[in-house]
């Protein structure tokens, strides 16, 4: 068998040369028929030689470290040539695909000859590359880590967003640890949990992150978060007694502490004025949505302006109220010059409305 021969069918075989191997790195010795190993030491060729006889080398890699969806051949191997003219063919064995990468931070192996397969029908039996690989090829899918602090820093961007003065005070994530490809960041974040008016109530707040890679959504996960929120609520300017009707001037606004308001709290001055307290209130503190009720606008029995609206024509006349109601509310009542009994709309204090 003649040495050209030999390395014809090293070109087959996994791996064919390498001179710097050693007797510690076994691993990568190559696999190559025993006839042939005899044949090689009968011609006194050494492996220097043969390896020049290959234009184009491929040298396989025990571990390789991947980013993207797919495994290529040049994620586990150098390809390299000495023509220029094998640049296409170089490119095309560098771009085959092997299989899919493993999950985010997980590792899968090849063997050697799964990729020897690939490479063979890219160069479809070209007898001037020559192939060196370990028995064995690992990769790994790369991955960062999003901790606390980045959910913090992140979570704290939405609250100034969405134009709220608050704090974040702790961020107690799913797991111990969130992996996510390296070019991937949080780009939305989401309240989950209920709102308790228009603020965060007392305890950890539900929240969804969503991270991005480019424009994909590649993570998603819920984090719990304790939020400190201040704002603005109407509180007592002075001390109010049980069975007093609120007016403007019990009334002001106050910075307090939102995340410690339980639920039921008044957010809004229209939400008070005119209803009356069933419970002592103390100057500075909230109203209570529960201790405070309407008061009937029009009481049964009492005098009331009767309103007579058309198109046409507006009139007014006195009446009796045969029932009591709130504002809006739709109660009967009787002419006293006619004695004629009505049904209108409650349209303010005393004043009974009738649309024709």
């Amino acid at each position: 068998m003649s040495i050209r021969g030999i390395a014809a069918a090293l070109s087959f075989c996994l791996c064919g040369y390498c001179p710097e191997v050693s007797a510690q790195r076994a691993s990568f010795i190559p696999v190559v028929q025993q006839e042939v190993r005899e044949a090689l030491g009968r011609a006194g060729e050494g492996s220097e030689r043969i390896a020049g006889n290959f234009r184009m080398v491929v040298r396989g890699k025990e571990l390789a470290t991947v980013v993207l969806p797919q495994v290529r051949i040049s994620d586990l191997a150098d390809v390299s040539s000495s023509y220029p003219g094998d640049d296409e063919l170089v490119i095309a064995i560098k771009n085959a695909v092997l299989g899919a990468s493993p999950s985010i931070g997980e590792e899968a192996t090849f063997t050697a000859a799964q990729v020897l397969d690939v490479v063979r029908e890219v160069t479809r039996g070209n007898d001037q590359v020559g192939y060196i690989f370990p028995r064995v090829m690992k990769v790994v899918r790369a991955y960062r880590t999003i901790g606390v602090d980045e959910v913090t820093r992140a979570l704290s961007s939405y609250l100034q967003a969405s134009e709220r003065e608050a704090k974040v005070l702790g961020v107690s994530l799913p797991r111990a640890e969130v992996r996510v490809p390296p070019r991937a960041d949080i780009r939305d974040i989401t309240p989950l949990a209920s709102v308790k008016g228009s603020h965060f109530g007392q305890g950890p707040t539900s929240f969804q992150v969503k991270v991005q890679e480019q424009d994909k959504v590649v993570q998603t996960f819920n984090v719990q978060a304790t939020v400190q929120e201040w704002g603005q609520l109407p509180v007592a300017r002075r001390a109010l007694a049980r069975g007093d009707v609120v007016g403007a001037s019990d009334v002001t606004l106050a910075r307090v502490n939102l995340s410690t308001a339980s639920g039921g709290i008044a957010q809004s001055v229209d939400e008070i004025i005119g209803q009356k307290l069933s419970q002592d209130v103390s100057e500075g503190a909230l109203f209570r949505t529960q201790l405070m009720v309407t008061p009937p606008m029009v009481r049964v029995g009492e005098s009331v302006t009767l309103l007579y609206r058309s198109k046409l024509l507006e009139a007014s006349a006195s009446a009796t109220a045969l029932e009591s109601g709130v504002f809006g509310a739709q109660v009967r009542v009787r002419n006293e010059t006619s004695k004629r009994v009505m049904q209108g709309t409650i349209s303010g204090p005393g004043i009974v409305e009738v649309r024709q």
